[in-house]
């Protein structure tokens, strides 16, 4: 497979035989075998990744969206005879509660509403590209799937409770979004873009919805992209070794 920005579904995407940020954040996590059984099993879903991934999908893509989504109507049970035959008719869809469904376009709303995000998003140039590329230390091929990409900032959406917090810098660093957006970055540059600042656009799931910009500085991505670097290196031994 080459490298470069390729334009790619998410399931050819995950299927790339190259590091992605999770497995970065599995290794960080330790203990190493994290990454081969992540990689493997991958990480059940929950009630807060299926509604983030739905978001994801109908804000970038929402002809994706309206196909592969179908939302149960209000007070519809499963167990009826009309609620058999919905769901019959909708087979192969991810199927959303009609609250979830609900809750994905007040998300969608409240970002597209909120004019500190819209104005930041209007020097968007793509959204959703996979990036491919042998990192330049390592010789590792590594991946990466940003949100949004400008000239200058990468982008990445985040569903999550922690928008909210006083503290929203400190989870930003906690959770690894940091770290992702710094990996993000790193693919961008080394197939030649022009990125130095990354941003990361945080919304809460539960109402009233309110949405944060976070920007993250050169410096700090400058730093992160060094740990990772390292963390790369160690996914490199193991992969070398065969011993995780």
């Amino acid at each position: 497979m080459n490298t470069g920005i390729l334009n790619l579904p998410f399931p050819e995407y995950r299927a790339l035989e190259a590091w992605g940020s999770g497995s970065l954040k599995a290794m960080r996590r330790g203990p190493p075998a994290r990454v081969m059984w992540e990689r493997d099993e991958g990480r059940p879903d929950t009630p807060a990744t299926i509604l983030g991934t739905a978001v994801h999908c109908a804000l970038l893509t929402p002809d994706l969206y309206a196909l592969n989504y179908a939302i149960k109507p209000e007070g519809m049970t499963f167990a009826s005879k009309d609620g058999k035959a919905w769901r019959d008719a909708h087979s192969g869809l991810t199927l959303l509660s009609h609250d979830v469904g609900n809750a994905v376009q007040a998300i969608v709303s409240a970002i597209t509403s909120k004019e500190a995000v819209r104005d930041s998003l209007e020097e968007v140039d793509s959204y959703e590209c996979s990036l491919v590329w042998d990192c330049s230390v390592t010789r590792e091929r590594c991946k990466a799937r940003p949100d949004w990409m400008s000239k200058k900032h990468i982008y990445d959406l985040k569903v999550s409770r922690h928008a909210g917090s006083g503290a929203l810098g400190y989870r930003a660093f906690m959770e690894g979004w940091m770290h992702q957006l710094a990996h993000y970055r790193t693919g961008a540059i080394e197939l030649g873009l022009p990125i130095t600042g990354g941003r990361l656009v945080v919304v809460e799931p539960t109402p009233p919805h309110f949405v944060y910009c976070l920007e993250v500085k050169k410096d700090s991505l400058d730093l992160l992209e060094i740990e990772n670097i390292e963390t790369v290196k160690r996914l490199r031994e193991c992969r070398l070794s065969g011993v995780w």
